[in-house]
Parts: structure tokens; C-alpha cells; sequence
């Protein structure tokens, strides 16, 4: 088995057999796999441009995906119960990288950095209001990405690290704990 790049939006990935490989991409566990429809709401935007950068469903189309995450932003601060700052943060995260990689926007470092910066900071509100696990564990799992990448802060394989063993003791997702678990492999990895 080979180990993909962790960059989330280079496109689609397929196995032998042609599925698709999305679940070896850094959001991959906390988004649900199933085909997209339309809706308003913050989560649905979400997932719908996630949809649109996999060709979960639909076509890739980058411009779309762009304006679903944006979407996804904008509802959440229109009416941001408790509950949706996980999605606010997810959003957050693939909007800075659009940015970063010019994914349905002109490529842009400067916003990226600024975007990333606000995702470090809507993780630390989830923190401080969650008390449910899985979204605590969520919000650990995206600022474990912005210190391994060194997004929105300063890089620290120490820090990314301490946050994915956090997760792997914690949460009751599966899923997360295996991205986790798989995150700090490379780290140690790339640390030899």
C-alpha cells in the first residue's frame, strides 16, 4: 500500500477498480460519503463542495466547490448555533485551501494564511464550548493539520503530534482515530 500525499484538493484518487480514494484525504473523516444534493444549509454546502472537488456524484468542478465552501461560511454566520462550529472550521479549512492551491480562485498565499489562521481559531471556540467528544476530537484533528503544515501557525511536528495521540485516546469515531493514527505514522516517519 502506498502512502498518498495528504494534500486535500489535488482531485480525485482511484484504486485498481476505479472507486474513489477519498477517504486517504485529510477531511475525509469528518465528511460523510454519499452522493450530493442541493441544499441551503451550512453542512449540506459543505459536503456539496467537497462532492464537487472529488467527483463524489458529480463532476469536479473547482469553481462550484469554491462557492459551496464560501456558502457553508457564510450560512454558519448567518445563524451559528453551538453545534455547527465544527462545520464553520471544516469550511474554514477547505476555503484557505482553494486559496492555497487556486482551486476555483485566483492562487493566493496571503488569504490562505489568513484563512488558516481563522480555522486555528474556530478550533480553539470548539474546544472551549464543546463538551461532546467527537467534536472536540474534530477540532483537535484540524488544528493537528494546521501544525503539521504549519497553517494559520507556526509548524510543529511536536504539537501535530500531541494532538493526534489526544485523538487516538479519545474519540469514538473509527474513522478519525485511524486518520489520526495515520497522521502521527508519517510524522514519526518523517521525523527519522
Amino acid at each position: 500500500m502506498t502512502i498518498r500525499s495528504p494534500d486535500f484538493l489535488d482531485g480525485p484518487r482511484n484504486d485498481e477498480e476505479g472507486r474513489n480514494q477519498y477517504a486517504s484525504d485529510e477531511l475525509a473523516p469528518l465528511v460523510p460519503l454519499t452522493k450530493p444534493f442541493f441544499s441551503w444549509d451550512s453542512s449540506t454546502q459543505l459536503y456539496q463542495g467537497i462532492y464537487y472537488t472529488y467527483c463524489i456524484g458529480c463532476e469536479r468542478n473547482p469553481d462550484q466547490a469554491f462557492l459551496c465552501f464560501q456558502r457553508a461560511i457564510c450560512t454558519v454566520l448567518s445563524d451559528a448555533p453551538k453545534d455547527s462550529w465544527i462545520r464553520f472550521s471544516v469550511a474554514q479549512y477547505a476555503f484557505a485551501r482553494c486559496f492555497e492551491k487556486g482551486f476555483g480562485i485566483v492562487q493566493d498565499q496571503e488569504q490562505a494564511a489568513r484563512w488558516y489562521a481563522k480555522v486555528f481559531q474556530s478550533c480553539q471556540e470548539v474546544m472551549r464550548q464543546q463538551d461532546c467528544s467527537k467534536e472536540n476530537s474534530d477540532a483537535l484533528f484540524l488544528m493537528g493539520l494546521c501544525y503539521e503544515f504549519g497553517r494559520g501557525v507556526e509548524k510543529s511536528a511536536d504539537q501535530a503530534l500531541e494532538l493526534y495521540d489526544q485523538i487516538v485516546k479519545k474519540t469514538q469515531s473509527v474513522n478519525l482515530r485511524a486518520a489520526a493514527e495515520k497522521r502521527a505514522a508519517q510524522l514519526h516517519v518523517s521525523k527519522i
